[in-house]
Protein backbone atom coordinates (compact mmCIF):
# COMPACT_ATOMS: atom_id res chain seq x y z
CA UNK A 1 0.00 0.00 0.00
CA UNK A 2 0.94 3.82 -0.20
CA UNK A 3 1.09 6.22 2.16
CA UNK A 4 1.63 10.36 1.57
CA UNK A 5 4.79 11.12 3.93
CA UNK A 6 6.25 14.41 4.86
CA UNK A 7 9.81 13.75 4.83
CA UNK A 8 10.81 17.30 6.35
CA UNK A 9 9.45 21.17 5.83
CA UNK A 10 7.74 21.41 2.51
CA UNK A 11 9.16 17.63 1.09
CA UNK A 12 6.40 15.40 0.78
CA UNK A 13 6.49 11.60 -1.16
CA UNK A 14 4.97 8.32 -1.69
CA UNK A 15 6.13 5.80 0.44
CA UNK A 16 5.36 2.07 -0.19
CA UNK A 17 4.44 0.30 3.03
CA UNK A 18 3.09 -3.06 4.28
CA UNK A 19 -0.51 -3.57 4.80
CA UNK A 20 -0.68 -3.16 8.59
CA UNK A 21 -2.27 -5.90 10.41
CA UNK A 22 -4.85 -5.40 13.06
CA UNK A 23 -3.46 -6.80 16.71
CA UNK A 24 -6.09 -7.52 19.08
CA UNK A 25 -8.74 -4.90 20.27
CA UNK A 26 -8.16 -3.36 16.45
CA UNK A 27 -9.94 -2.23 13.54
CA UNK A 28 -8.40 -2.89 10.02
CA UNK A 29 -9.71 0.40 7.87
CA UNK A 30 -9.81 1.28 4.29
CA UNK A 31 -9.44 5.21 4.26
CA UNK A 32 -11.96 7.03 1.77
CA UNK A 33 -11.44 10.99 2.50
CA UNK A 34 -9.41 12.79 4.47
CA UNK A 35 -9.01 16.60 4.90
CA UNK A 36 -6.08 18.76 4.77
CA UNK A 37 -6.39 20.59 8.09
CA UNK A 38 -4.55 23.96 8.99
CA UNK A 39 -2.02 21.85 10.97
CA UNK A 40 -1.22 19.72 8.26
CA UNK A 41 -0.32 22.88 6.03
CA UNK A 42 1.58 24.02 9.07
CA UNK A 43 3.64 20.73 9.29
CA UNK A 44 4.79 21.15 5.54
CA UNK A 45 5.49 24.31 5.40
CA UNK A 46 7.75 23.73 8.91
CA UNK A 47 5.77 26.02 11.18
CA UNK A 48 3.77 23.54 13.27
CA UNK A 49 4.84 23.72 16.94
CA UNK A 50 4.64 19.72 17.71
CA UNK A 51 5.34 17.94 14.85
CA UNK A 52 8.47 15.87 14.50
CA UNK A 53 9.71 14.39 10.90
CA UNK A 54 9.29 12.20 8.60
CA UNK A 55 5.39 12.28 9.71
CA UNK A 56 2.31 10.45 7.69
CA UNK A 57 -0.40 13.54 8.11
CA UNK A 58 -4.01 13.37 8.61
CA UNK A 59 -7.01 12.89 11.26
CA UNK A 60 -9.61 13.99 9.65
CA UNK A 61 -10.92 11.28 7.56
CA UNK A 62 -13.49 8.55 6.98
CA UNK A 63 -13.18 4.83 6.05
CA UNK A 64 -14.60 1.85 5.83
CA UNK A 65 -14.08 -1.24 8.06
CA UNK A 66 -12.02 -4.01 5.98
CA UNK A 67 -11.68 -6.45 9.47
CA UNK A 68 -12.50 -5.99 13.32
CA UNK A 69 -10.22 -7.88 15.89
CA UNK A 70 -12.08 -7.92 19.23
CA UNK A 71 -15.24 -7.18 20.68
CA UNK A 72 -17.07 -4.37 18.57
CA UNK A 73 -20.23 -4.37 18.79
CA UNK A 74 -21.35 -0.97 17.27
CA UNK A 75 -18.75 -2.11 13.87
CA UNK A 76 -19.30 -4.11 11.46
CA UNK A 77 -17.52 -5.09 8.07
CA UNK A 78 -18.07 -2.48 5.49
CA UNK A 79 -19.43 0.11 7.68
CA UNK A 80 -18.14 3.58 6.91
CA UNK A 81 -16.78 5.15 10.16
CA UNK A 82 -14.82 7.97 11.37
CA UNK A 83 -12.70 8.04 14.34
CA UNK A 84 -11.06 10.04 17.16
CA UNK A 85 -7.57 10.69 16.70
CA UNK A 86 -6.32 12.03 19.89
CA UNK A 87 -4.46 9.64 22.40
CA UNK A 88 -3.91 9.56 25.84
CA UNK A 89 -1.98 8.23 27.92
CA UNK A 90 -4.84 6.74 30.30
CA UNK A 91 -2.06 7.29 33.54
CA UNK A 92 -1.09 10.82 33.64
CA UNK A 93 -2.54 13.34 36.79
CA UNK A 94 -4.93 14.60 33.42
CA UNK A 95 -6.09 11.30 32.53
CA UNK A 96 -6.54 10.33 36.29
CA UNK A 97 -8.58 13.29 36.93
CA UNK A 98 -11.22 12.49 33.97
CA UNK A 99 -9.71 15.39 31.23
CA UNK A 100 -8.13 13.05 28.42
CA UNK A 101 -8.24 15.99 26.67
CA UNK A 102 -5.77 17.53 28.47
CA UNK A 103 -3.44 14.32 28.94
CA UNK A 104 0.04 15.22 29.72
CA UNK A 105 1.17 12.84 26.77
CA UNK A 106 -1.25 13.81 23.90
CA UNK A 107 -0.32 12.11 20.37
CA UNK A 108 -2.10 13.46 17.73
CA UNK A 109 -2.46 11.42 14.95
CA UNK A 110 -0.64 13.27 12.13
CA UNK A 111 1.58 15.35 14.56
CA UNK A 112 3.37 13.04 17.04
CA UNK A 113 1.77 9.75 16.20
CA UNK A 114 1.66 8.28 12.20
CA UNK A 115 -1.82 9.91 10.52
CA UNK A 116 -4.63 8.54 8.52
CA UNK A 117 -3.29 9.23 4.96
CA UNK A 118 -2.34 5.75 3.83
CA UNK A 119 -4.25 3.34 2.15
CA UNK A 120 -4.99 1.40 5.31
CA UNK A 121 -4.28 2.34 8.71
CA UNK A 122 -5.16 0.15 12.15
CA UNK A 123 -6.89 1.95 15.30
CA UNK A 124 -8.01 0.88 18.71
CA UNK A 125 -12.11 -0.15 18.31
CA UNK A 126 -12.96 1.90 20.75
CA UNK A 127 -11.72 4.98 18.47
CA UNK A 128 -13.94 4.04 15.28
CA UNK A 129 -17.30 5.60 15.62
CA UNK A 130 -19.98 4.31 13.20
CA UNK A 131 -20.78 7.15 10.59
CA UNK A 132 -24.70 6.46 11.39
CA UNK A 133 -25.92 6.68 7.19
CA UNK A 134 -23.71 9.82 6.90
CA UNK A 135 -22.30 9.65 3.54
CA UNK A 136 -17.89 9.49 3.46
CA UNK A 137 -17.39 13.06 2.00
CA UNK A 138 -19.71 14.37 5.34
CA UNK A 139 -18.22 11.90 7.88
CA UNK A 140 -14.57 13.36 6.99
CA UNK A 141 -15.61 16.85 8.18
CA UNK A 142 -17.02 15.07 11.60
CA UNK A 143 -13.20 15.90 13.57
CA UNK A 144 -13.16 19.35 12.78
CA UNK A 145 -16.67 20.75 13.49
CA UNK A 146 -16.61 18.86 16.61
CA UNK A 147 -13.28 20.76 17.41
CA UNK A 148 -15.25 24.54 16.75
CA UNK A 149 -18.55 22.93 18.46
CA UNK A 150 -16.45 22.16 21.54
CA UNK A 151 -14.93 25.22 21.48
CA UNK A 152 -18.37 27.30 21.09
CA UNK A 153 -20.36 25.25 23.53
CA UNK A 154 -17.32 26.15 26.33
CA UNK A 155 -18.65 29.49 25.87
CA UNK A 156 -22.50 28.96 26.54
CA UNK A 157 -23.53 30.92 24.43
CA UNK A 158 -27.57 32.04 25.13
CA UNK A 159 -29.84 32.83 22.46
CA UNK A 160 -29.81 35.93 20.95
CA UNK A 161 -26.47 36.83 22.07
CA UNK A 162 -24.46 38.35 19.55
CA UNK A 163 -21.01 35.83 18.90
CA UNK A 164 -18.09 37.01 16.98
CA UNK A 165 -15.92 34.36 15.28
CA UNK A 166 -12.42 35.69 14.11
CA UNK A 167 -11.37 33.41 11.14
CA UNK A 168 -13.40 32.36 8.49
CA UNK A 169 -11.51 29.48 7.52
CA UNK A 170 -12.95 25.80 7.75
CA UNK A 171 -12.72 25.81 11.68
CA UNK A 172 -14.52 29.73 11.74
CA UNK A 173 -17.62 28.58 9.57
CA UNK A 174 -18.02 25.38 11.81
CA UNK A 175 -17.58 27.64 14.69
CA UNK A 176 -20.40 30.08 13.42
CA UNK A 177 -22.95 27.11 12.49
CA UNK A 178 -22.47 25.92 15.80
CA UNK A 179 -23.28 29.37 17.63
CA UNK A 180 -26.20 29.16 15.65
CA UNK A 181 -27.57 25.99 16.77
CA UNK A 182 -27.69 28.10 20.27
CA UNK A 183 -30.02 30.39 18.61
CA UNK A 184 -27.19 33.34 18.34
CA UNK A 185 -26.25 36.21 16.20
CA UNK A 186 -23.20 35.25 14.82
CA UNK A 187 -20.72 37.61 12.65
CA UNK A 188 -17.09 36.35 10.77
CA UNK A 189 -14.02 38.20 10.59
CA UNK A 190 -11.49 38.00 8.35
CA UNK A 191 -8.57 39.85 6.34
CA UNK A 192 -9.63 38.14 3.49
CA UNK A 193 -13.02 39.33 1.35
CA UNK A 194 -13.08 36.17 -0.31
CA UNK A 195 -13.58 33.85 3.01
CA UNK A 196 -16.33 36.50 4.32
CA UNK A 197 -18.12 36.10 0.57
CA UNK A 198 -17.74 31.81 1.18
CA UNK A 199 -19.13 32.78 4.47
CA UNK A 200 -22.33 34.45 2.83
CA UNK A 201 -23.05 31.88 0.89
CA UNK A 202 -23.30 29.67 3.04
CA UNK A 203 -25.71 31.66 5.22
CA UNK A 204 -23.64 34.20 7.14
CA UNK A 205 -24.09 37.38 5.60
CA UNK A 206 -22.86 39.59 9.01
CA UNK A 207 -19.00 40.20 8.85
CA UNK A 208 -16.31 42.45 9.33
CA UNK A 209 -13.12 42.77 7.37
CA UNK A 210 -10.34 42.87 8.97
CA UNK A 211 -8.35 45.44 7.58
CA UNK A 212 -6.27 47.05 10.16
CA UNK A 213 -6.70 47.22 14.12
CA UNK A 214 -8.40 50.52 14.08
CA UNK A 215 -10.98 49.61 10.99
CA UNK A 216 -11.82 46.23 13.12
CA UNK A 217 -12.40 48.38 16.45
CA UNK A 218 -14.48 50.70 14.90
CA UNK A 219 -16.66 47.76 13.04
CA UNK A 220 -16.98 46.04 16.27
CA UNK A 221 -18.46 49.17 18.46
CA UNK A 222 -20.87 50.06 15.27
CA UNK A 223 -22.28 46.78 15.71
CA UNK A 224 -22.45 45.89 19.16
CA UNK A 225 -23.18 50.07 20.24
CA UNK A 226 -19.63 50.40 21.75
CA UNK A 227 -20.94 47.58 23.90
CA UNK A 228 -18.60 44.69 22.49
CA UNK A 229 -19.57 41.04 21.79
CA UNK A 230 -21.18 38.57 23.90
CA UNK A 231 -18.61 35.41 23.14
CA UNK A 232 -15.64 36.12 20.58
CA UNK A 233 -14.09 32.90 19.64
CA UNK A 234 -10.31 33.18 18.06
CA UNK A 235 -10.16 30.82 14.68
CA UNK A 236 -6.59 31.90 13.88
CA UNK A 237 -4.23 31.16 15.98
CA UNK A 238 -1.67 34.52 16.19
CA UNK A 239 -1.33 36.85 19.02
CA UNK A 240 -2.39 39.77 16.96
CA UNK A 241 -6.48 38.21 16.64
CA UNK A 242 -6.25 36.85 20.67
CA UNK A 243 -5.71 40.12 21.42
CA UNK A 244 -8.17 41.35 18.82
CA UNK A 245 -10.76 38.91 20.57
CA UNK A 246 -10.37 40.38 24.29
CA UNK A 247 -10.84 43.33 23.24
CA UNK A 248 -13.45 43.18 21.20
CA UNK A 249 -15.80 41.15 24.35
CA UNK A 250 -18.00 42.97 26.18
CA UNK A 251 -17.35 43.29 29.97
CA UNK A 252 -18.07 39.69 31.14
CA UNK A 253 -18.32 38.61 27.72
CA UNK A 254 -16.32 35.15 27.21
CA UNK A 255 -13.39 34.58 24.72
CA UNK A 256 -12.57 31.01 23.61
CA UNK A 257 -8.99 30.55 21.64
CA UNK A 258 -9.46 27.79 19.76
CA UNK A 259 -6.53 28.67 17.13
CA UNK A 260 -3.10 26.85 17.68
CA UNK A 261 -0.27 29.40 17.50
CA UNK A 262 3.57 29.75 18.99
CA UNK A 263 3.24 33.36 20.59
Amino acid sequence: MQSIQIKAPKSVVLVDQERPIPNEGEVLLRLLYGGICGSDLSSYRGTFAYVTYPRIPGHEFSAEVIAINGDAPHLKEGMLVTANPYFNCGTCYACQNGLVNACMDNQTMGVQREGGFSEYITLPIERVYDGKGLDAKTLALIEPFAISYHGVKRAAPRAGERVLIIGAGTIGIFAAHAASLFGAKVWLADIAEGKLELAKSLGFPQSILNKNEEYFAEQVAKVTDGAGFDVVVEAVGLGATFLQSVEAACHGGRVVQIGVGTQ
